[in-house]
């Protein structure tokens, strides 16, 4: 079964070492349980004890499987043909969870792929929602400034993926309190035409309160 999320795109890396096994809540994950990659598995641990970290737990296992969610990158138009352009998707396949970032990013510095995997872990369930999406895109727009200020070179990595975030940061920035340009370019945006306004979780009242408190945590 196929769980549509993010990722209509936006128009080296040095890796810090990765810890064999993740603290989760329920235990510890073995890093190979997520991916192979270390890439992806440097982005994972970056997540840990930020904005994200709702979709860091997400990942190590605390969803609807109860299992962690396995993540790698891929050729997304090998799925589908209608995925080519897309930076990421959620998959879900015989009670696994999976997130396929798209191989154009296997470049991409870290942060801009911990930036792109909370947003797509906002997404574990099959009951997906236009409100869903922008907090999702929100949270990237969070993360990726919480990034750039630690580190501002990185706005300038030649990077497809971070052209991405540079784009969403911008679009939170112009409106942080209600997110109004992003909650716009999504809901004009085709690839969310057939999604239903609200969801669990992201009715407009529980959407609102989730960006408060984004937005106290957002560094002006």
């Amino acid at each position: 079964m196929k769980k549509n999320v993010l990722c209509f795109a936006l128009g080296l890396v040095l890796l810090n070492p990765v810890c064999t096994v993740f603290a989760a809540d329920n235990g510890k994950v073995s890093a190979k349980d997520i991916s192979e990659n270390k890439t992806i598995l440097s982005a994972v641990k970056l997540m840990k004890d930020t904005p994200a970290n709702a979709s860091y737990k997400r990942i190590l296992g605390n969803n609807p499987t109860k299992k962690p969610i396995k993540i790698e990158f891929k050729n997304l138009a090998s799925l589908d043909s209608s995925y080519a352009k897309f930076d990421g998707l959620g998959w879900k396949e015989k009670g696994t969870l999976y997130i396929y970032i798209s191989d154009r990013h296997e470049d991409a510095p870290k942060e801009a792929l911990a930036c792109l995997l909370s947003g797509l872990a906002v997404h574990v369930d099959n009951d997906d929602s236009i409100n869903e999406e922008i907090f999702a895109w929100a949270l990237e727009g969070v993360m990726w400034n919480k990034f750039v200020k630690e580190n501002p070179e990185l706005a300038y990595v030649p990077s497809m993926l971070v052209q991405r975030e540079n784009n969403i940061e911008q679009l939170y920035i112009a409106s942080p309190s209600n997110v109004s340009y992003i909650r716009e370019l999504i809901e004009r945006n085709n690839s969310y035409l057939r999604f239903k306004p609200r969801s669990s979780g992201y009715s407009d009242e529980e959407l609102n309160k989730k960006i408060g408190i984004l937005y106290k945590l957002y560094s002006r």
